[in-house]
């Protein structure tokens, strides 16, 4: 059976809270809002592998582990709640420092090379690493005056999750396995 994956960063409580009490303050600002993503659904992703079959799930979650255990723990520094991308922005996110983008661009290089190396179905990400938070879906281009919200973390777990949408089209995400960064399973 296919599952629909991705491996990504979750966001710590704290950091949860905050954004919240944040995006709240902003909400009448934002015009054409089809879906707020709930926050225990917040994430950043760092590699979408898309349909998956089961029989594939050792080799990725083989390459999880890989990644997890030759890294430290990233920063992750916030900037901005702002709409994206640049042109057309059909999304409401939080947007990351580039930094954070060039301190997780080793990590996304070395699974794709492990799911790519053990024959895995992987489409070619043509996109460069922009990581962000998707706070809302928008239904048409909108833009906003950028709100800044200044926030680090070190992310401690690297996570593969599957995808799935409820009977009435709304996302969930289930954690399938997690590594801590620099250690062995959790």
């Amino acid at each position: 059976m296919k599952k629909r994956l991705f491996i990504g960063l979750t966001l710590p409580e704290d950091i949860k809270r905050r954004l919240k009490r944040e995006t709240d303050k902003i909400w009448p600002q934002v015009y054409g809002v089809r879906r707020i993503v709930d926050p225990s659904l917040w994430h950043i992703t760092i590699l979408f592998l898309g349909y998956q079959e089961d029989e594939f799930l050792p080799a990725i979650i083989a390459a999880l582990q890989k990644a997890a255990e030759t890294f430290s723990p990233p920063l992750i520094e916030f900037s901005k709640i702002a709409t994206y991308p640049v042109k057309n922005p059909r999304v409401l996110a939080i947007e990351t420092e580039t930094k954070t983008a060039q301190v997780l661009a080793p990590i996304k290089k070395l699974l794709e090379e492990e799911v790519l190396a053990a024959s895995l179905p992987l489409a070619p990400d043509i996109h460069q690493l922009r990581p962000h938070v998707t706070l809302a879906r928008l239904t048409e281009a909108a833009h906003i005056t950028p709100v800044p919200f200044v926030a680090s973390l070190e992310a401690e777990t690297l996570e593969l999750f599957e995808s799935a949408l409820t009977e009435d089209n709304q996302p969930e995400y289930f954690s399938l396995q997690r590594f801590a960064f620099g250690e062995k399973e959790l």
